[in-house]
């Protein structure tokens, strides 16, 4: 899988009831949409950093793992890259 456009990220992310109003809203706010790529979600270099500084790393990381989501920046994570 991998990819999915932003709004279906942002509704899987507040079915999945271990995240706040509040911090579903953050992640909206943070992740953007590739216009190229029929508004598929992204993740930029920056949002990383808001995560780690809001404590929302480690959460949307097991969400993402979990659910097959930025396969990519999964697997920096557990190479120690990112």
């Amino acid at each position: 899988m991998g990819y999915i456009e932003k709004r279906e990220l942002i509704e899987k992310l507040k079915a999945d009831r271990s995240f706040t109003t509040e911090e579903v809203n953050l992640l909206d706010s943070l992740i953007e949409k590739d216009r190229l790529m029929d508004n598929e979600a992204v993740l930029k270099e920056w949002t990383i950093s808001k995560l780690e500084e809001s404590g929302l790393r480690n959460k949307f990381l097991t969400f993402c793992e979990t659910n097959g989501l930025f396969p990519q920046w999964v697997e920096n994570v557990k190479k120690g890259i990112d």
